[in-house]
């Protein structure tokens, strides 16, 4: 596919070398005028990096040429193929001073390109074929500043006969990213959708086939899946509808093979205006290596509203697990109460709930696997895994597709806190800011028990006069030994959270309180945040946000804190310039984390016609304490961007 693609460029690419000839006979072809943007661009960096395993300091001087051409068409007619192209050459020298007493000079060229084809597009069969190949700068604090080439080609099948509309794609995709170290990600995707639609019901169905491939620091990892879904909404009545739906995975990797499969099917039924109940039914199966699990679960929830102000759900939960080693069956039960009203100065809302589970664990093993715990990292704030007594090394974290298993202290880092262990993302790594992950991780079991667990959940919101919110919430939770030998640890937790936020005129004001009276790990935690925003004028602005937080581990006594401010500063100068400037200072201070970061950006960019020149400052100094290092950056870019149509 990738050389049809590349001829498909070249294709596209000569034709207006044979314009005039196809003037002289029919139009074969048409070609929109292009549209070109050109960017010039010089920076002056210096660099200065301590730490135990670094010392240097470096001055690098950055000429680039960047150029964007852009244009669309199509050949012989419209109906028949249709064209979008773009070009991105890249030009760029670079010259570095070392305190290592060598002086670099590189020339680099870089040509990106994209081709978006698109084949019958009104016929009950298109093609469509694109490829593309980019790149990208990326800088990072306390990390090394990286560059990102990506190559991707894919081709589209759409099989748009009304009955079962289907498209068939294949996808290959290849990003080598360089840093500290040389990372590349290849794969290979076959997916088939399609769906089938009357006026009471919608069937869809899903099919894919993905290779991939990891290498970091010549350490490869690979993966395959194949995974299959059908899944169907169907209306039995009017106020009922019934859904089903099955499928099935199968993850092949060089750490962890495993395959997973499930059922499922729900009916909600709305039985007057304000009364809805809703029924469901799962099977789950999962194997990998030693471990195995078969789950039947099922669920009954029943919703009324009583004049608009109160609503009340009640629901019963069956979860029947049987594991390698034993079974674990929950049975639970709850009554959940929700009111809202309007109060003369503002809004009232006040939530009640009560719940009672049952948990019969039957495991007779040294140690139990938990697979597949969602987690979302975000920055470098850590999260705390669900078990305690976890072995170490026993952690694993793939992305949510499992396709792809990411590298401590490369990705990801483990701090343990106690009796438990926090998991974050590092400032540099495959893991995205805001990623859901999946973690699976061994621990020590209890022996074999069952317990009672009675949960109570109370709170109250106010909203007064539209400025003022008050909140209060409150979490306790007892576990109880029917039989068997008792647990280690028999949850007995009081969760508090106590806040307020003011907003008036030009201020926002936050603050929290939380009180953790856990079984596990009992935190005290205090959090405040201020944020101010000017208009001074219509063309002026200023904004201030502070904010500080206080954390104290109970059992240990141990301390963490964190505060910061920034300030940012807006001035547009009459109808073509613009300044605007951000100054930062954040410092974070703990048992896993300890830094302090502090910086000024500036920028001043204007308009002059078809011109755009721009200059821009940046200055940064981080410091890590645990892993005592410290990066002191200042950089100016000059650029100046034209556009030609």
């Amino acid at each position: 596919m990738m050389r049809v693609l590349k001829v498909m460029v070249i294709f596209i690419l000569v034709l207006p070398w044979s314009q005039t000839q196809a003037r002289r006979s029919y139009p074969v072809y048409f070609l929109e005028r292009p549209t070109i943007t050109a960017v010039l661009s010089h920076e002056l960096e210096s660099e200065k990096r301590t730490g135990s395993f670094i010392n240097s300091e470096h001055d690098t001087s950055t000429t680039s040429e960047k150029f964007e051409i852009d244009t669309d068409g199509w050949v012989y007619h419209p109906a028949l193929l249709i064209f979008s192209v773009g070009l991105k050459p890249e030009f760029k020298q670079q010259k570095v001073n070392s305190n290592t007493t060598f002086t670099d000079e590189n020339d680099f060229t870089f040509f990106g390109y994209s081709v978006d084809t698109t084949f019958l597009q009104y016929k009950p069969y298109t093609v469509n074929l694109y490829a593309s190949k980019d790149r990208s700068d990326f800088s990072s604090s306390l990390a090394a500043d990286s560059s990102t080439e990506s190559s991707t080609y894919k081709g589209q099948l759409l099989l748009k006969y009304q009955p079962v509309p289907t498209t068939i794609s294949v996808e290959s995709k290849e990003q080598i990213t360089e840093s500290f170290f040389l990372t590349s990600n290849t794969s290979d995707k076959l997916r088939v959708e399609s769906k089938h639609k009357t006026s009471r019901s919608k069937t869809t169905f899903e099919a894919e086939v993905l290779e991939q491939n990891r290498s970091i620091r010549g350490i490869g990892f690979s993966g395959k899946r194949k995974l299959m879904r059908v899944h169907n909404q169907y209306k039995t009545g009017e106020k009922s509808s019934l859904s089903t739906g099955f499928g099935f995975s199968d993850n092949t990797s060089g750490v962890v093979d495993s395959a997973s499969s499930y059922l499922f099917s729900q009916l909600s039924i709305r039985h007057r205006e304000n009364l809805d109940t809703s029924y469901q039914l799962r099977v789950e199966n999962r194997e990998e290596q030693d471990f195995e699990s078969k789950k039947i679960f099922g669920v009954a929830d029943l919703t009324h509203q009583l004049y608009e102000n109160l609503t009340t759900i009640l629901s019963a939960n069956v979860d029947k697990n049987k594991l390698t080693g034993g079974n674990l069956d929950t049975y639970s039960a709850g009554l959940d109460f929700r009111y809202v009203r309007r109060i003369p100065w503002g809004n009232l809302n006040i939530n009640l709930g009560h719940r009672e589970q049952i948990e019969d664990n039957q495991r007779q093993v040294a140690t139990a696997e938990v697979r597949d715990e969602s987690h979302v990292l975000t920055g470098t704030v850590l999260e705390t895994l669900a078990k305690s007594a976890i072995a170490p090394g026993s952690i694993k974290v793939t992305d949510n597709t499992e396709t792809t298993t990411y590298v401590e202290n490369v990705d990801y880092t483990v701090s343990p806190i106690g009796n438990t262990v926090q998991i974050g993302r590092t400032l540099f790594g495959g893991i995205t800011d805001g990623q859901e992950v999946w973690v699976d991780y061994s621990f020590e079991p209890d022996p074999p028990a069952k317990t009672a667990t009675i949960s109570d959940t109370f709170g109250i919101n106010l909203d007064l006069w539209s400025i003022l919110r008050l909140y209060y919430q409150r979490g306790h939770s007892e576990e109880k030994l029917l039989s068997g030998i008792e647990p280690s640890e028999l949850t007995d937790d009081t969760v508090q959270r106590t806040g307020a936020v003011l907003r008036w005129r030009w201020s926002t004001t936050r603050a929290e309180v939380e009180d953790r009276n856990t079984t596990r790990t009992p935190t005290k935690t205090f959090r405040f945040t201020e944020a101010l925003a000017f208009r001074i004028e219509d063309n002026l602005s200023f904004g201030f946000n502070a904010d500080f937080h206080k954390r104290e581990f109970k059992d240990t006594g141990e301390q963490s804190q964190g505060s910061g401010f920034s300030a940012n500063f807006r001035w547009n100068l009459g109808r073509y310039g613009q300044l605007s400037t951000v100054a930062f200072n954040q410092r974070v201070r703990g048992v896993a984390q300890s830094s302090i970061k502090k910086g000024l950006n500036a920028l001043y960019q204007w308009k002059y016609g078809a011109w755009r020149p721009s200059i821009k400052y940046e200055y940064a100094n981080e410091v890590d304490q645990l892993a005592n290092e410290s990066r002191k950056r200042n950089n100016i870019l000059f650029t100046i961007e034209r556009k030609f149509r």
